[in-house]
């Protein structure tokens, strides 16, 4: 059972399409961020409503990409 329910969950984070988990991203992402538009991540996601967390986490969602691409910021 507990090996089944462990399958479903890798498939599920496999086929996501809200975005892709890519490890030690935030670093590039802040930097890109203050070079480009000279704010600090966390102005500029509280500015842009994204979350925090999650950028510093790794995790790009499809609303992230969007707003970051559509400032000049290439995302992963």
């Amino acid at each position: 059972m507990l090996k089944l329910a462990r399958n479903r969950a890798n498939r599920f984070f496999k086929n996501r399409s809200e975005g892709e988990k890519v490890a030690n991203l935030a670093k590039p992402i802040t930097k890109a961020v203050k070079r480009k538009l000279k704010y600090d991540l966390k102005d500029y996601c509280e500015m842009r409503g994204l979350s925090l967390s999650s950028l510093y986490k790794g995790y790009v969602s499809q609303k992230a990409r969007k707003v970051l691409e559509k400032d000049g910021i290439k995302v992963a």
